[in-house]
């Protein structure tokens, strides 16, 4: 049976190779083209607050903290609030972040599961993204696009692939929003364990490209701290936020 070859080229080559300019989705080497980035944290812990301040910043090409931006299309498929709270909470949102991103492109599904054994989900999440061509697609959160055990290392495998085929038939960037499990804190209230916390974890560390740890300190003051960025060239500073419950407005406060 005819295949084609492998593509393989000499070290010269691909030293002498000049690849296309291409810029970042987010500075600092947080969120490359075509990569995958994990925020990461507790219940409770404000990641969907954090996720629209991702989605609109990239949309409107707005900085997100005191990273720069690229604009570009951003889908967020979430799978966690009924359509009508959703609203409710993204109406409180835009007012009391000032940023009004109209074409953001929302998908709240409550079943939608992407590595169903027929396959139905990833068709679907495929044919909307072929017509809306985003360049980043927000998943949040993990467990409810996940069929199957989120600790089992077969049906996480399973799911990763499906979206490493989405992603390579349609050149997005993905964000991830997941939950961890069990609490592991130091003595000044830190995760310990890191990674190693998320549902499924220890299939998540070799694929993805970045992640971002949220832990709440206080009841509206957030921490994120950016932890094994392949794409960063120098260590990124850990981030205190401060959330307003009354307004969901989000600034920095260190």
């Amino acid at each position: 049976m005819p295949f084609d070859k492998l593509p393989s080229e000499s070290l010269e080559e691909l030293v002498n190779w000049e690849p296309p300019e291409v810029t970042p989705l987010i500075s600092h080497g947080i969120l490359e083209p075509e990569t995958v980035l994990l925020v990461y944290g507790h219940e409770k812990a404000y990641k969907s607050y954090l996720s629209y301040s991702l989605a609109f910043a990239l949309q409107t090409g707005t900085p997100w903290f005191s990273f720069t931006t690229r604009q570009c299309r951003v889908l967020l498929l979430q799978s966690e609030i009924p359509r009508r709270l959703l609203r409710r909470r993204l109406v409180k949102f835009i007012a009391g972040n000032d940023l009004y991103p109209r074409d953001l492109m929302i998908c709240s599904e409550r079943f939608l599961k992407l590595n169903d054994p027929r396959g139905e989900g990833a068709l679907k999440v495929d044919a909307l993204i072929r017509d809306y061509k985003p360049e980043v697609v927000i998943i949040d959160p993990l467990y409810k696009f996940l069929q199957g055990d989120p600790s089992s290392a077969v049906d996480v495998n399973n799911w990763i692939e499906v979206v490493e085929r989405i992603q390579a038939r349609n050149h997005c960037a993905i964000v991830i929003i997941a939950h961890t499990r069990k609490r592991h804190f130091d003595e000044e209230g830190r995760s310990i364990r890191g990674p190693q916390e998320l549902m499924g974890s220890s299939n998540f560390p070799n694929w993805i490209d970045g992640m971002v740890e949220v832990f709440r300190q206080e009841h509206s003051t957030v921490e994120l701290r950016f932890t094994d960025m392949r794409h960063a060239e120098e260590e990124l500073p850990v981030l205190q936020l401060h959330i307003d419950q009354a307004t969901t407005k989000i600034r920095r406060i260190l």
